[in-house]
């Protein structure tokens, strides 16, 4: 799409004539919307009816972030206040191979945390793969070590690389393997492959890939939260190098839990004594 409208061509209408040409003649196909640049292209390109997009990171940070919803989060930690909010009704998930614990974060308001989907077994570093088939599956290997999901799991990331290109390298030296959710998938999870030598998946801008992430999903959204956390993890360079640089999987996992309490409101009225504690004291 932005390298369509680069030639002052309209990416988005482009999209629309394939939706309509896929649904006109019921092909058995999608619509993958690529090169998206804003989140304003994401609302475009879902409206128009796009199946799939590939995402930068940055703007994926950009969709969950707004300036004033951050300074209206700060505002609200230093006042003690929270702000009001109706929380939503939780969702029946749709598999039923999701495990009660999987199941019962994915109930509450904002699914299970990156941690929780994150196991220490589903993390591998310093690994060495021949190429891309092998990278995606030192992470399908993680999932099934971890208990997420069955080895037909990681034979359905690598056919969906073959079916559908690289689209995978979401951003410089970073792939996000997965597919859909399947039987294969036993709970939602996450796992994490370093790599010695960086591997070429046949992306054209973000080859070669050094970290491979592995996504097992039990539906469409309750890994969303992970997700946003673990991609606004990864927009940092700083982070990136000491992940990637981790000299184990427990230092990993530490990683991202001091960086998940650093994004979270603190209460300042649990950090100060009561009067009453005050007075007797």
């Amino acid at each position: 799409m932005g390298r369509l409208d680069d030639i002052n061509q309209d990416g988005m209408e482009v999209v629309r004539e394939l939706v309509a040409m896929v649904e006109t003649y019921d092909l058995d196909a999608e619509v993958l919307a690529a090169s998206i640049r804003s989140p304003r292209h994401m609302t475009e390109a879902a409206l128009a009816g796009s199946h799939i997009a590939t995402v930068p990171l940055k703007v994926l940070t950009q969709m969950i972030h707004h300036p004033l919803t951050d300074k209206g989060i700060v505002h609200s930690a230093g006042t003690g206040k929270q702000p009001r909010r109706n929380p939503p009704r939780p969702r029946r998930t749709r598999s039923r191979h999701m495990s009660d614990a999987t199941a019962a974060a994915a109930a509450r308001p904002g699914g299970p945390r990156l941690t929780q989907l994150l196991a220490v077994d589903a993390i591998r570093l310093g690994e060495t793969a021949a190429d891309w088939r092998a990278a995606v599956r030192l992470a399908g290997d993680a999932l099934v070590a971890s208990g997420a999901t069955t080895p037909a799991y990681t034979d359905e990331m690598v056919a969906t690389v073959e079916q559908l290109g690289p689209y995978i390298v979401l951003a410089p030296g970073i792939a996000l393997a997965h597919s859909r959710p399947s039987p294969a998938v036993l709970r939602a999870g996450i796992s994490l492959v370093t790599l010695v030598e960086p591997v070429r998946f046949g992306h054209r801008e973000n080859d070669p890939v050094r970290l491979v992430i592995g996504l097992a999903a039990v539906d469409e959204e309750a890994h969303i939260t992970a997700l946003a956390t673990l991609a606004e993890f990864l927009s940092d360079e700083t982070r990136r190098e000491e992940l990637i640089g981790a000299a184990g999987a427990r230092d990993v996992v530490q990683l991202v839990r001091a960086f998940e309490q650093s994004q979270q409101p603190i209460d300042r009225r649990s950090a100060q004594p009561s009067r009453r504690r005050r007075e007797t004291s």
